[in-house]
């Protein structure tokens, strides 16, 4: 391992916290991009919102969200749908409203039943 690395085994309930900590100084990035790529979902979704943060126009955020959404985490779906409607292509959000909706994120309820009217 490079000096500076730290490597994180089992984060657990606290050591979740503990790694938030080092993930916001930008240490343990490495750390959600192996495990999405590992096909954890929501770490895709957690890279993406950090990425997000650091550069709302990167784009790998879509990429991430949508592999999230793909998933099953329904706050990322949520975010697809609004890049897709802010491209002025609503039909193309409406899908990925409907199923964070059906994964309970309630903002997207709102955001299908608007598009549909």
């Amino acid at each position: 391992m490079e000096p500076g690395v730290i490597g994180w085994i089992g984060t657990g309930v606290m050591g979740r916290s503990m790694c938030g900590h080092l993930l916001k100084a930008g240490r343990a990035i490495a750390l959600y991009t192996r495990t999405c790529d590992a096909g954890i979902a929501v770490d895709c979704y957690n890279l993406g919102r950090r990425l997000q943060r650091a550069d709302p126009h990167d784009r790998r955020v879509f990429e991430l969200f949508t592999r999230a959404c793909d998933g099953g985490v329904g706050p990322a779906c949520h975010e697809v749908g609004l890049v897709w409607e802010a491209t002025r292509d609503p039909a193309k959000a409406l899908p990925f409203y409907e199923k964070a909706c059906a994964a309970g994120h309630a903002p997207a309820c709102d955001r299908a039943r608007r598009l549909k009217q």
